[in-house]
């Protein structure tokens, strides 16, 4: 799935995402994959964030965090629409040596209603 963010007809930011890895230390260490037979069960109900690029040119306060609370808000709806079931988590990983992960705990507080 992939999205392409505008700002008065400029491109601001390009999104992908992708169905969860089959495996992921991360995920299976903790307390939302549950045991390991409905794990892969429930496997296809994860989307992975695959890419984030935010383009130069338009930059303000919480740009970041609010794309992606934007995206969040009809990412389900829009994988059921091309793979008919919805998705019930949203993953990303953080490269944590080089960045805080801010931006997506910000994501999920901001009311985009």
């Amino acid at each position: 799935m992939r999205y392409v963010v505008t700002l008065d007809d400029r491109w601001v930011a390009l999104l992908g995402w992708q169905a969860a890895a089959y495996q992921c230390q991360a995920r299976e260490s903790s307390r939302s994959a549950g045991p390991g037979v409905l794990r892969r069960q429930r496997l296809h109900l994860i989307a992975n964030n695959a890419r984030f690029l935010i383009l130069q040119g338009e930059s303000f306060p919480n740009l970041v965090s609010l794309i992606l609370a934007l995206i969040l808000r009809r990412l389900s709806a829009d994988w059921q629409a091309v793979y008919r079931h919805p998705i019930v988590l949203a993953e990303t990983f953080v490269e944590s040596p080089r960045f805080t992960g801010a931006c997506y705990r910000a994501a999920n507080w901001i009311d985009v209603g």
